[in-house]
């Protein structure tokens, strides 16, 4: 048995039950809610992808299986406010699905925060998201992004939500630094 704070990534029906993929204590994680489906449990809402939930669980194999809820954050209402608000939060998720596999509470507290915010320029803040993840990790080195890139990760990485704002990368730039920092992530981990 165990208590965890868990990040919900998606959730798939499965005829009563609730399979639920969760970021948290355990890493990623598949988290089976019984009768999870069933509108007299109440589990649907609760278990919509950007909520942080405090769980009660017992672990079964590779699987965790819920005990108790004992409380929930309710991010997912903050993806209704619009269409760019949803695409901005599923990139989060999409990010530590593909790329995170231990529990860091500091890449916890980032994903967080980082979902409660709504930029106006989201190709820059989620180009600094990741830089942030590359600092956690320990893996950002300025260097590594070569000397024509260096400047501009310098610049992001030091400056303050007002600035990032404002700062427009072209197009160009964001994909080479989105290149680069998949290949730092993949030499990492494969």
């Amino acid at each position: 048995m165990g208590v965890g704070d868990f990040l919900v990534l998606y959730k798939i029906p499965v005829e009563e039950d609730l399979l639920v993929r969760v970021y948290g204590t355990t890493g990623i994680s598949t988290l089976l809610v019984r009768d999870g489906t069933l509108p007299q449990t109440g589990y649907m809402p609760i278990f919509e992808p950007f909520n942080v939930i405090r769980l009660y669980f017992r672990q079964s194999g590779n699987l965790l299986v819920l005990v108790d809820i004992l409380k929930v954050e309710p991010y997912s209402y903050l993806s209704l406010q619009s269409y760019e608000r949803c695409m901005w939060m599923y990139q989060i998720l999409f990010f530590l699905y593909r790329w995170i596999r231990f529990y860091d509470p500091n890449l916890f507290e980032l994903a967080k925060r980082y979902l409660t915010i709504f930029p106006k320029n989201p190709s820059t803040f989620y180009i600094r998201f990741q830089l942030d993840v590359l600092k956690i990790m320990g893996l950002f080195k300025e260097e590594a992004f070569g000397e024509e890139l260096s400047s501009v990760v310098r610049r992001l990485a030091t400056a303050d939500t007002h600035t990032l704002h404002r700062i427009a990368l072209s197009k160009q730039i964001r994909q080479e630094l989105s290149d680069r920092i998949n290949q730092l992530l993949t030499e990492h981990f494969f």
